[in-house]
């Protein structure tokens, strides 16, 4: 057991050891420098060497931001790239031959959406990806001083994402969504939960109820049934006698989105489906947020295809 703990020393020290060495400082010192500049308060030093891991994996410098510790919810942390590190990413890989940028806008001159194509010298076709002003503007001074700048990074960082295929390393945004998106679930499931547990409670005080219940109780109650079930017609002009189920505005149009991103079998295909759900989605924006993960998901399997 001794033994393992000293491999395991000696690891977080090589590795502190060769980063360190790489920006020309000492160990020491480039640790403390690494915890009181990158990581969160509470990160531990576990926490810090898988971080560093990472950083030493793709040669990213966290000094400089090129690579940093994003604090995940509920503790830990998880590598995020910045800008300049997506950038130096594809710029050292020997395929990468370059990127172009294509920008949509509004009617006043405002950007809609931004286009990266990103070239490969092994490829025949550039990889294509659209990013969407609507799904990725954030309240923040970046976003609101420069939305184009901003709209490019993030078309920029998507399309070195699937063009090399990076894994293990996300940007800022997404980490942000992914957190949300499992606080939402942990909240569903304890709602869900609740709602389980009080309905049972409902049901078995209801069930000792009707075994009280009076026979000519049940009898009254089949006799409303009946007449419920069958109504007498309202005269003209009369009000309803009681509230109407009205359907949801905009669920069928919605399930025929989901249908045609999961049914696209090329790019062209899921490209429809993303102008649909663009211009015809009605809903929630939880609804919403489904539906552009369906869509990225679905683009990844296609790629995956066409790749072979």
């Amino acid at each position: 057991m001794s033994q393992e703990l000293t491999t395991d020393t000696q690891q977080k020290k090589s590795l502190l050891v060769s980063l360190a060495a790489k920006y020309g400082m000492d160990a020491e010192a480039f640790k403390n420098t690494i915890k009181s500049t990158v990581m969160p308060n509470n990160a531990t030093n576990e926490q810090m060497a898988a971080f560093l891991l990472v950083a030493f994996q793709y040669d990213l410098n966290p000094i400089t931001k090129e690579i940093y510790a994003f604090p995940a919810r509920g503790g830990g942390v998880t590598p995020v790239v910045g800008i300049d590190g997506w950038i130096n990413l594809a710029q050292r890989r020997h395929e990468f031959d370059g990127m172009e940028f294509d920008y949509t806008d509004d009617e006043s001159g405002s950007p809609i959406s931004c286009t990266c194509r990103v070239y490969r010298k092994d490829r025949t076709r550039p990889i294509i990806v659209t990013e969407y002003m609507s799904e990725c503007r954030r309240a923040t001074d970046p976003w609101k001083s420069h939305p184009r700048r901003m709209l490019r990074h993030k078309a920029a960082i998507q399309g070195i994402r699937y063009a090399f295929g990076f894994s293990g390393i996300r940007d800022e945004d997404d980490a942000e969504i992914i957190y949300a998106g499992e606080a939402q679930r942990v909240e569903d499931h304890a709602s869900t939960a609740s709602a389980s547990i009080m309905g049972k409670a409902r049901q078995k005080k209801a069930t000792k109820q009707q075994s009280k219940r009076p026979k000519q109780v049940d009898e009254d109650i089949e006799t409303i049934a009946e007449a419920e079930a069958d109504p007498e017609p309202e005269s003209p002009g009369s009000k309803p006698s009681g509230p109407r189920y009205e359907p949801q505005e905009g669920a069928g149009l919605n399930s025929e989105i989901r249908s045609a991103i999961e049914r696209a079998t090329n790019t062209e295909d899921l490209a429809d489906a993303e102008d649909m759900l663009r211009d015809g989605f009605e809903g929630s924006p939880d609804q919403h947020e489904e539906l552009v993960r369906l869509v990225a998901v679905r683009r990844h399997k296609l790629m995956q295809i066409e790749r072979g």
